[in-house]
């Protein structure tokens, strides 16, 4: 009567434990019902007597290792069912002990019992994190199964990643409108020519209306201009500068350049010699050839910049000093220079447009108004015409 009490009572645990689920064959049964066939064939030759008395020796086993598994699951324990949450975590029912003294189970059979419980539950249905499970609970499978070298359960606790959100950007009131520009600060060479015009050529520097003006005896040597009329020259100059860029939008330039001018009139080559006394003066044609060296500095806006093709405006100004002033008297051999002082200064404004002819070369055009200012310089085209135009064109190395 006792042992169908606890076989019930184990019944209906199990039945409960494993309720929607499945129980896996523990390992090594097979082995033993093999085993046992085997055993009932050869027994099929030995004496009824001796089939009955061992019939009854198996059963009263059975019976006994029935009474041994009640005993375990009855003692106090805490079950923890583990549901399905998806993950593929392995999952266990496990029992805490709370004491060991009331009972005196070994070691294997727990080791046992845990692992048929574990084997059974990893089909179930309804399982719980493992997360879950107490602490002490974990820390009996762990002792119990390592110690009687069963299966073990290893159960890793796995979270689903929560779907990332993109991350929302708050705009503040300064952030509002056009995205700052990152510019890195830029410098390119420049080797150019400038060309300007001579509209003033076979202008009249006396007017017919007014008679000739008688000059004094001249107190050195010199040359005297005795026409109405002067050709001049168109003005060509040549020059290497560096442009700084200091914003996407604007520039600096620097440099230096030289410019020739020059102009043919007619005139009078007079020699005055040590002594004082006067040569016989000379009327020839003469040629007037200046050269100025100068410091040009602008300022750029770019108004359109790509790979290609950038579009600019610029101004600004440069500062000459005259450094010879030849005159050659052309029906003889005779050349006079003259000292000029003081320097030429002279402001500048105009449209330039770039196009990149390689990775690191453009080739401009800067067309422009220049004006010169009365600064006692020699008679030439920018003396005649103040207000000019420039054709500059050249080439920029960018570094």
């Amino acid at each position: 009567m006792f042992e169908d009490k606890n076989i019930n009572e184990f019944d209906l645990m199990m039945k409960s434990i494993l309720d929607e689920g499945r129980e896996e064959v523990p390992a090594g049964v097979w082995e033993r019902v093999s085993e046992g066939l085997d055993k009932v064939a050869a027994s099929k030759r030995k004496p009824a007597a001796v089939i009955w008395f061992r019939r009854a020796g198996i059963a009263a086993a059975a019976a006994a290792a029935a009474i041994a598994v009640g005993v375990v699951l009855n003692h106090d324990t805490e079950e923890t069912l583990l549901p399905d949450t998806g993950d593929s975590s392995l999952v266990a029912v496990v029992e805490q002990e709370t004491s060991t003294e009331d009972h005196a189970v070994t070691v294997e059979e727990r080791a046992e019992a845990v692992t048929m419980l574990a084997d059974a539950a990893k089909s179930s249905a309804v399982r719980k994190p493992v997360s879950e499970i107490p602490a002490t609970a974990q820390e009996f499978i762990e002792s119990q199964v390592t110690d009687s070298s069963a299966e073990t359960v290893t159960a890793e606790p796995q979270t689903k990643e929560p779907d990332k959100v993109e991350e929302e950007r708050i705009y503040f009131p300064e952030d509002w409108g056009e995205e700052k520009e990152t510019y890195r600060p830029s410098t390119s060479i420049v080797l150019s020519g400038l060309a300007g015009t001579n509209s003033a050529q076979g202008q009249n520097r006396l007017s017919p209306q007014k008679a000739p003006v008688v000059t004094p005896a001249p107190d050195k040597t010199g040359v005297e201009e005795t026409s109405t009329k002067s050709t001049y020259g168109i003005p060509v100059s040549a020059g290497v500068g560096v442009k700084i860029g200091l914003s996407p939008r604007w520039a600096v330039g620097i440099g230096a350049h030289y410019t020739m001018l020059s102009r043919t009139f007619y005139g009078k080559y007079t020699k005055v010699n040590p002594d004082g006394t006067i040569s016989s003066p000379t009327s020839s044609d003469i040629r007037n050839i200046q050269h100025y060296v100068g410091i040009p500095v602008n300022a750029y806006f770019n108004i359109i910049s790509q790979d290609r093709v950038s579009l600019y405006t610029y101004g600004g100004g440069s500062v000459e000093k005259c450094i010879s002033d030849d005159y050659n008297v052309l029906s003889t051999a005779i050349s006079h220079k003259e000292k000029v002082d003081g320097l030429q200064f002279s402001a500048n404004a105009g449209i330039g447009v770039e196009f990149a002819i390689g990775k690191n070369l453009g080739i401009y055009i800067d067309p422009s108004l220049r004006y010169y200012f009365d600064n006692g310089q020699p008679e030439s085209i920018r003396t005649v015409q103040p207000l000019m135009f420039g054709f500059e064109m050249g080439l920029r190395v960018n570094l």
